[in-house]
């Protein structure tokens, strides 16, 4: 599982570039997209709620075990 802040620095992979050309694009490609601002607005959602439910079945020992 990732930290909060290696979830950040993942998600914003291109500044590692240290590049203020392309954060700039990025930045405006984001702002000027809606369907990117849904789509990463989803799957951070996704994420969260997969976070906790995975959280959850480790909380109440539901492990799962495959048949061989």
């Amino acid at each position: 599982m990732l930290s909060a802040e290696a979830r950040q620095e993942w998600q914003s992979w291109w500044t590692r570039f240290e590049d203020p050309s392309l954060d700039r694009l990025v930045e405006r490609a984001v702002d000027d997209n809606l369907d990117i601002r849904l789509q990463l607005a989803l799957s951070e959602a996704m994420r969260d709620r997969l976070t906790a439910t995975a959280t959850l079945f480790r909380a109440l020992g539901g492990g799962w075990e495959a048949d061989a």
